[in-house]
């Protein structure tokens, strides 16, 4: 995937985050999480349903 797509990508996931569809942010997050910043928004998604051992491991890669 070019950095265009993973940018486009990553703005729709954060869109999804706001609207509050966090399965679609974290299925959208999944396929980019390749760098800190998409494994921490990740992280905070996998947080905000509870998924507590998923959100940890995401924020500490």
């Amino acid at each position: 995937m070019s950095l265009k797509a993973e940018l486009v990508q990553w703005n729709e996931a954060v869109i999804s985050m706001d609207r509050g569809n966090l399965q679609e942010a974290i299925d959208l997050f999944i396929e980019i999480a390749d760098c800190a910043k998409f494994n921490y928004n990740l992280g905070r998604l996998f947080f905000q349903q509870h998924e507590y051992e998923k959100a940890i491991g995401n924020i500490l890669q």
